[in-house]
């Protein structure tokens, strides 16, 4: 969701579509992480450096042989490259130009694309993207290889949302 803003700059003529649900999440947490940004991240440095340097994670548990020679530098580095090189960028928010409740449907110059909300499996604003001409479904984080996302999600309906696919 916070990448809306990339795809209209450069696709102007993108449309952004979203389920309506989305946007609660958009105002509760993409909007107040960009304003957070860049000193967020340079508070996760210090605290990953520190972690690294002691062995200790923030909540005083040892940190693992991977998380300290692996995970951590990982994220270290990765979190001092978006501090580099985005911390001078201006984000902006990226409002969605529709949103749908249950589905929607588009009729395209070549195909039919469907897009719908199969209820919450991982998030409470899932949607997938079928085409049937194409026998193409795109499931964002419902079905993710090789591990699915297991935060936020609703177990018994995310399993009924697999079974219907």
């Amino acid at each position: 969701m916070g990448g809306n803003r990339v795809f209209k700059m450069t696709y102007p003529n993108a449309i952004i579509i979203c389920h309506k649900d989305a946007i609660t999440s958009l105002n509760k947490f993409v909007i107040p992480n960009f304003k957070a940004e860049p000193q967020a991240s340079k508070d996760l440095i210090a605290v990953y450096a520190k972690a690294i340097k002691t062995a200790i994670k923030a909540d005083s548990t040892r940190l693992t042989v991977y998380e300290r020679e692996t995970r951590y530098p990982e994220t270290l580095r990765d979190l001092q490259y978006f501090v580099n090189n985005f911390s001078g960028t201006k984000f902006s928010y990226q409002a969605p130009d529709i949103t749908f409740g249950d589905s929607l449907t588009l009729n395209m110059v070549t195909d039919t694309v469907k897009i719908f909300h199969p209820g919450w499996g991982h998030s409470p604003d899932d949607a997938m993207v079928y085409i049937p001409a194409q026998n193409i479904l795109v499931t964002r984080d419902i079905v993710v290889h090789p591990l699915p996302y297991a935060f936020n999600t609703v177990h018994n309906d995310w399993i009924n949302i697999l079974k219907r696919i």
